[in-house]
């Protein structure tokens, strides 16, 4: 998961800033921003935490970025960098 800023509207873009360390060895995928009135912005994304890459049966998985843990960090500075501190978001399976 990585996020990129831009003061131009978009014509230019800053360099890749990681949320996770680049080697952390599992996959992530999917973040949506929310930002507070206060200006704080949260990314929300899925992280496959207990690195699951087989089905029951023993075969491999052909994506393991949709595996896992709802996860969140944060940044107070725009996205120009994100807490160090990984929040999990709990939820209930229906």
């Amino acid at each position: 998961m990585i996020s990129q800023t831009s003061t131009d509207e978009g014509a230019t873009w800053s360099k890749p800033v990681f949320l996770e360390d680049e080697h952390i060895g599992v996959d992530n995928s999917y973040g949506t921003l929310a930002i507070t009135p206060s200006g704080r912005i949260y990314c929300l994304y899925n992280m496959n935490l207990d690195n699951i890459t087989k089905l029951p049966s023993g075969e491999a998985c052909t994506r393991t970025d949709e595996l896992g843990h709802f996860v969140m960090k944060y940044s107070d500075d725009g996205g120009r960098s994100w807490s160090k501190q990984r929040y999990e978001v709990p939820f209930t399976h229906i």
